[in-house]
């Protein structure tokens, strides 16, 4: 009987919580009500759906879509914009704060002399599995690097966070490591997160892209484990790199 009592009260408790948690959707900065969250996503009105929890630990969802007109689907938004990413300290249209890193094989870079070209920056770390499933060879290098290797006004600048030389030369030197040694020399060591921490306040991969004016032109963070569309990133570039 009393084992039974228990049970009852924690599963009150549980209802009692359940109900007291209020789930939130946003399209786009917009909060928007479950039913229009599912509308949309039935009708396939997103090239592809960003969901991502809250990081400040509301149980808020955010969804972003690519250039798809929400009215087409008889859905229009209201309402105050919200951040989507508390997480991103510099975001599109602000210029990219001025850093030197010292890269693997011992040189420094200065983004402020990369100024004139379209500039890739990646913060990855070789404990981060999200990462190594983007910097893998069909991913990011495939998908992005490859199709702009010849251009000269194109630089790919991968920095490593929270490890230091010694972490990457082991990481290097590792059977898994092998297929990530196009990153050896040229990544930048960011140990204390130093560089980091002006971008933004956690959560990797992030990429950063920089247009030639030193601007911002696009960001996003985290990575689809089983593999992801990187084609808005790349056209991105492509027509960043079209301007002069």
């Amino acid at each position: 009987m009393k084992k039974n009592l228990i049970l009852l009260l924690l599963l009150l408790a549980g209802a009692s919580l359940s109900a007291q948690t209020t789930v939130k959707y946003y399209i786009d900065g917009h909060e928007v009500s479950e039913e229009t969250k599912n509308k949309l996503i039935q009708a396939k009105a997103f090239k592809s759906l960003n969901i991502k929890k809250d990081p400040t630990g509301d149980n808020h969802y955010f969804a972003s879509r690519d250039e798809i007109n929400l009215q087409d689907f008889g859905i229009v938004l209201t309402g105050e914009k919200v951040d989507q990413d508390p997480e991103t300290l510099l975001k599109k249209g602000d210029m990219a704060v001025n850093f030197t890193v010292d890269t693997y094989n011992g040189k420094p870079v200065e983004l402020n002399s990369l100024r004139g070209k379209v500039v890739l920056i990646t913060f990855w770390g070789s404990w981060c599995p999200p990462c190594l499933a983007e910097l893998s060879p069909d991913e990011l290098p495939k998908q992005v690097l490859q199709k702009f290797s010849n251009n000269k006004d194109f630089a790919f600048l991968p920095i490593s966070v929270s490890e230091d030389k010694a972490k990457l030369e082991k990481f290097f030197a590792s059977e898994r490591g092998q297929k990530y040694l196009y990153l050896k020399d040229i990544t930048g060591i960011d140990t204390n997160r130093d560089i980091f921490k002006i971008y933004a306040t956690q959560s990797v991969p992030r990429v950063v892209l920089v247009g030639r004016d030193g601007k911002i032109l696009y960001t996003s963070s985290g990575y689809n484990m089983d593999g992801q569309d990187l084609t808005p990133l790349a056209n991105t570039i492509e027509e960043a790199l079209k301007s002069k």
